[in-house]
């Protein structure tokens, strides 16, 4: 994922969010569905960042918006978000078909 964007879109069930960070760091990733301006925690992700520095971590989406919060530490300085928003499949077969779906 680009963190350097606001916002998404994607026909994918899951993505991939990976970076890096110093050794033994201890890293969350959080996603919250967004209905009618209410979030609800769906997934969360915990882990240790190894010798390398680099991290890899596979996220599943839900249909709809997918509020994602990446964090190492507490500070905000110390996190990254993005919001997903996952289309239905039958989008992605309308527009491979040429035909327009408001």
């Amino acid at each position: 994922l680009d963190f350097s964007k606001d916002s998404v879109s994607t026909f994918d069930s899951s993505k991939t969010v990976s970076g890096t960070a110093a050794k033994n760091t201890n890293m969350k990733i959080e996603v919250y569905s967004i209905k009618s301006d209410t979030a609800k925690l769906e997934n969360d992700y915990s882990f240790t960042v190894g010798i390398s520095g680099i991290f890899t971590q596979a996220i599943d989406l839900n249909i709809g918006e997918n509020y994602i919060v990446v964090s190492s530490g507490n500070e905000e300085k110390d996190k990254a978000e993005i919001t997903v928003n996952r289309k239905k499949e039958a989008v992605k077969k309308a527009l491979e078909k040429g035909v327009y779906l408001p």
